[in-house]
């Protein structure tokens, strides 16, 4: 099997929260209310779940703003 890490690039529906915690997928963060809800997520099924922050640095792709 797949014993390396798996970071989802693009948006994640929140249906899909059990699958991710259970495959140790880490997810890209584009707002803080995704954030938010996965920190809600994870305590509530005593989990970690890593995340990667996407940070608008000015080329006007899809990410969180710095400011």
């Amino acid at each position: 099997g797949f014993s390396g890490r798996l970071l989802l690039l693009g948006p994640f529906l929140e249906s899909d929260i059990n699958e991710i915690i259970k495959y140790n997928v880490e997810i890209t963060i584009f707002d803080v209310d995704k954030l938010i809800y996965l920190e809600n997520e994870a305590e509530k099924n005593n989990a970690k779940i890593k995340v990667h922050v996407k940070i608008e640095t000015g080329l006007h792709r899809q990410a969180h703003p710095w400011c």
